[in-house]
Order: structure tokens, then sequence, then C-alpha cells
């Protein structure tokens, strides 16, 4: 958890960054959670995994979770997620990643 908030600037390259490690290897997805709000970016930029996912922060999603991808973590590696806003004069939230071992 890291509530944040970062209003997007014109050329702006603000990025949120959670770094994580894993007790259990296996295979994960990725949800990120945040408040949604109509100032919040459309376009806001999740890379995860080496996929990156465009989610519209205005939305409200079920239990506030947004998927933002799935992939196999090891017990041995530290893993990032980062976020960033693409639109300026909005909003970006950083509120929480959660991970779900499938």
């Amino acid at each position: 958890d890291s509530y944040l908030a970062h209003q997007v600037m014109q050329g702006d390259m603000h990025s949120f960054t959670w770094n994580f490690k894993v007790t259990k290897p296996g295979f994960y997805i990725v949800f990120a959670k945040w408040t949604s709000h109509q100032n919040r970016d459309y376009k806001a930029k999740y890379t995860v995994f080496g996929q990156v996912k465009t989610i519209n922060q205005q939305k409200s999603l079920p239990m506030g979770l947004g998927y933002i991808g799935y992939g196999y973590l090891s017990n041995t590696e530290t893993y990032q997620v980062s976020m960033h806003g693409t639109t300026p004069g909005k909003y970006v939230v950083a509120d929480a990643i959660i991970l779900m071992k499938f």
C-alpha cells in the first residue's frame, strides 16, 4: 500500500514504482487499486512483466481492482510494477498493488 497522487504535467515522466518479492514461486495475477474520480488520468500506464497496460483511473471497478498483468514469479528475484500518467492536467493515484497466486 502506498496511496500517493500526482498531477501529470506536459512532458512529465514522473512514475510510481513498487518493488516486491514473493515467498512462494508460481504464476501470479497482478492487480492495481485506485480511487476513481473524473479528474483521474484515463490513460495511466502500468508496466509489469514487460507488459504495458493502459488503465482508465476514472472508472470504478469491482472491489476497486484493475487487472494489469500476469506471469511467473520466482522466490529469488525482486520484481517491479511501475505506473505513470500520460494526460496533462489529470491526476494519477498509486494506491496499492495486489498479487494473486494461481
